[in-house]
């Protein structure tokens, strides 16, 4: 009957969510459309940068990333407007088009100095909040995948070498911030393993490349907050078990100490280091 299809309609969105990250992804129907956005964003985010280093369009820079903006947003209308059957496209399309809006706004701030960081503050506030509220609404795990994972990716898809780390790691924060949010009612160990590889592979990557003794007040605040942030997402993950509470995500309970170990390792032997020439 109707409710026996239900639960095993129910049985299986259980089974795809408890399932590993490649399985899902090989497994759910329309994957290419899933690989079709994930080209799409860094598409998207070669333009950027690639219209950072060009000046030959005479329509300004500022138009050009406000029209980007807003057809994002109007691709996000689009996808939620999707019928049933299409659920997987229009999750999708909203998730890509997330990620473009957060893209734009990253590269306005960073790249061209067209949003004060107050502002691009309150617009990736409001884009991240709003891809919170559309994933737990539709219990959409790809959706916020696809949005989280653009952000995330923002900064090295349209990095051009230069710019502030204080705005790059306030905009993880942010972004791990929302994670978080998510985790208080979803156990989403993709999102939440997503969130942690991204923070610690680029904050250690960045500190062995353009680390300074003189950045340890404005990194070392960040740093602490990320261990924080990641211990709360995996009480949260182990206690959405509900009786299961002796399921723990073993990548996020170790895996945080030895991250954070390893920034402030390198932050203190710099100082060490240069103290000693001193």
């Amino acid at each position: 009957g109707l409710d026996d299809a239900e639960q095993v309609s129910s049985d299986r969105a259980t089974a795809q969510r408890e399932a590993p990250l490649w399985q899902s992804w090989l497994t759910l129907e329309n994957w290419p459309i899933k690989l079709g956005m994930l080209l799409l964003l860094i598409g998207i985010g070669a333009l950027l940068r690639w219209m950072a280093m060009q000046g030959w369009l005479t329509v300004p820079i500022s138009v050009r990333l406000g029209g980007l903006y807003l057809a994002a947003g109007g691709a996000v209308l689009f996808g939620m407007f999707q019928p049933a059957e299409r659920r997987a496209f229009g999750l999708s399309v909203q998730g890509a088009a997330l990620g473009v809006m957060l893209m734009t706004i990253y590269a306005a701030l960073r790249l061209y100095g067209l949003l004060d960081p107050g502002t691009a503050f309150a617009l990736m506030l409001a884009t991240v909040g709003l891809g919170v509220v559309l994933a737990l609404r539709q219990d959409a795990l790809w959706l916020a995948l696809f949005a989280s994972g653009a952000g995330y990716f923002a900064p090295i898809l349209t990095s051009s070498g230069q710019g502030s780390h204080v705005q790059l790691f306030g905009f993880y924060g942010l972004l791990t911030a929302a994670v978080t949010g998510i985790a208080m009612f979803r156990r989403w160990r993709a999102l939440n393993l997503l969130a942690f590889l991204c923070v610690y592979g680029v904050g250690i990557s960045w500190g062995a490349r353009f680390y300074q003794p003189a950045y340890f007040d404005s990194v070392a605040p960040f740093v602490v907050g990320y261990f924080f942030a990641f211990v709360v997402i995996a009480v949260l993950y182990a206690l959405k078990h509900g009786s299961r509470n002796d399921v723990v995500d073993g990548t996020l309970v170790f895996g945080t100490p030895v991250g954070t170990a390893v920034l402030l390792a390198g932050l203190l032997d710099s100082d060490q280091q240069l103290a000693v020439a001193a």
